[in-house]
């Protein structure tokens, strides 16, 4: 029977029961005296007391310890056994460490966040502007631009405000609020010049080129993105370097550099596995997939993209899950298997909402009227597309907006609506602004080949 308890299970809950009842039978300083004994000991076993972990430099190369696989229980020995503060605290710190590089999220946000609770000043909003980066990989957008205010309050360092408002730039970008997030970034970076943290400065700077590069600004990212790298380097930031170097890689596809964006891949992705950050290494898998499609290289793209997934899924890594989820739905589509696809897009719908990332919602919603458009269901595809457009257009110019809008008008021209017209320049118009031959080309071929099969004049005839 399914609901069947075994025996070994019958045995651990008795076991428990029995533990937790032994345990209440004991007073409070014999608790207290038997919890800092476990302390002494288990501290003891695993090699003594460890350093201290500046908070500081906890995004940096951070030695492991014997003891950090147990810091968590002796942090709450430490609480429960009288050890005091000091042991608690350093036990925290070790123990969200070890958590994030575990991958373990949730776990390292509780010890960030409980850490927080017995510190003040800088050392408390060094603690929420790591719990906020927690938040962030999490989804929680909101929570975490909470915790940065209150860092932001908290702290005097010039440094730390400079890191503090560089995270939030990026949180404020990822949600599609450009024009606040470039001001941030720039506030971010004179902060980090006055404080000569160089270091800092060129993650910022690399944030803020990806911006560039979202918005069709390629000039100003490239040249951004060449000095990020060199501070990078200048700084021994291989993190870093192994970041910018996958943002010049996309940057390559988008302005049609193939093979420089393939060897950037190529760098970036060794970087990641000699870092073995699991995190970046799915990220850098997933954008190379969508190189190997876009120069037809099918198989391997579906052997990236597959690596990827599984990757996004063993770190939680749920933005970039859904962001590969939507680029492997439209794939499927185009391979013909128009349901799986459409169901692929619709997994990455409901997780871009939940994680409040508006571009690629609106992106996604705008894939998904076009399969429709392309399987004659106009009519959802017609509500897909001007609810895409709708929350595309306040965030500005993207590859997304152009695309979308001259897909739309496409779908417009065959239901003969006289928007058609408008539509396609407003888009097309875009799409040239991002200096993306390859989008302009699958574009003007998409519209011709609707057109002609349905014995239309072709949209801006002479204009391409």
């Amino acid at each position: 029977m399914p609901n069947e308890t075994t025996a070994e299970q019958s045995y651990l809950f008795r076991h428990a029961l029995v533990r937790d009842a032994a345990y209440e039978l004991q007073l409070p300083a014999e608790r207290e005296r038997l919890h800092g004994l476990a302390f002494e000991v288990m501290e003891a076993a695993v090699g003594g007391r460890p350093p201290d972990l500046p908070l500081m430099k906890i995004s940096e190369a951070v030695q492991l310890h014997p003891s950090d696989a147990r810091a968590a229980d002796l942090a709450e020995h430490a609480r429960l056994g009288g050890i005091g503060d000091e042991a608690r605290r350093l036990y925290l710190k070790r123990a969200g460490f070890f958590a994030d590089r575990e991958y373990r999220v949730a776990d390292a946000l509780g010890y960030w966040l409980e850490f927080a609770e017995l510190v003040v000043g800088e050392e408390r909003a060094q603690a929420n502007y790591l719990g906020a980066r927690l938040c962030f990989l999490q989804g929680d957008t909101q929570e975490a631009l909470r915790l940065l205010s209150l860092a932001l309050d908290e702290s005097s360092s010039l440094r730390m405000r400079g890191r503090v408002l560089g995270s939030i730039a990026l949180t404020l970008h990822a949600t599609g609020r450009r024009a606040d997030a470039e001001a941030r970034y720039l506030e971010a970076m004179q902060l980090l010049d006055s404080d000569g943290d160089a270091r800092s400065r060129g993650v910022v700077l690399g944030n803020l080129a990806d911006l560039y590069r979202i918005s069709g600004r390629m000039q100003e990212a490239e040249q951004a993105l060449e000095t990020a790298l060199k501070l990078g380097r200048e700084a021994a930031n291989r993190r870093s370097e192994c970041i910018v170097t996958s943002v010049l890689a996309q940057l390559y596809q988008h302005t049609g550099r193939h093979a420089e964006a393939e060897q950037a891949y190529g760098r970036a992705h060794n970087m990641s596995q000699q870092l073995e950050d699991r995190r970046l290494e799915g990220e850098i898998l997933a954008n190379r997939a969508l190189l190997c499609e876009e120069i037809g290289r099918l198989e391997e793209a579906r052997a990236w993209y597959d690596q990827a997934l599984d990757i996004h899924r063993e770190v939680g890594n749920r933005r970039s899950l859904a962001v590969t989820l939507g680029n492997l739905g439209t794939r499927v589509f185009h391979d013909g298997d128009a349901r799986t696809g459409l169901c692929l897009l619709a997994e990455a719908l409901e997780l871009h909402r939940e994680l409040s990332n508006r571009l690629f919602e609106g992106g996604v919603l705008g894939n998904m009227a076009t399969i429709h458009r392309r399987l004659g269901e106009f009519s959802l595809a017609e509500r897909e597309f001007k609810e895409a457009l709708d929350i595309l257009r306040p965030l500005g110019p993207s590859r997304f907006l152009g695309a979308h809008l001259c897909e739309y008008a496409v779908l417009e021209a065959l239901q003969g609506q006289s928007g058609a017209v408008d539509a396609w320049r407003e888009g097309i118009e875009i799409i040239r602004g991002f200096a993306d031959s390859r989008l302009l080309e699958v574009t003007i071929a998409g519209m011709r080949e609707a057109c002609t099969a349905a014995d239309l004049p072709m949209l801006g005839e002479g204009e391409e």
